[in-house]
């Protein structure tokens, strides 16, 4: 085999290596989180659109009764314990607004 043969087969090679390390390491997941303000975020929860919320270290995921997944930032600390105090509130029927919230534990490094 020639010398340029083996070259093009290399490359070829390359890039479908990264095409698909691209696939598994944005696309894992199969579909991607929306973006969302707090603001919207705080209106899922009063109006009990929303059926999960996990809590992360700077972020908070949401998940819909249609089973989409929504994210947001969080600021700061006071944010993230009125959301999760508006997220557990009981509504008319007894019933916490968002039935499953969660907060995934941080770790600090050490």
């Amino acid at each position: 085999m020639s010398s340029t043969a083996r070259q093009i087969i290399f490359w070829l090679f390359i890039v479908i290596g990264a095409l698909v390390l691209y696939q598994f390491l944005v696309k894992s997941n199969g579909k991607s989180a929306a973006a969302l303000d707090l603001t919207a975020l705080e209106g899922k929860i009063q109006s009990g659109e929303l059926k999960q919320l996990t809590f992360k270290q700077q972020e908070v995921l949401a998940v819909d009764k249609n089973n989409n997944e929504f994210k947001a930032s969080l600021e700061n600390q006071f944010r993230r314990s009125d959301l999760m105090k508006e997220a557990t509130e009981k509504d008319a029927a007894g019933n916490p607004r968002v039935a499953k919230v969660e907060e995934e534990a941080t770790s600090n490094g050490m």
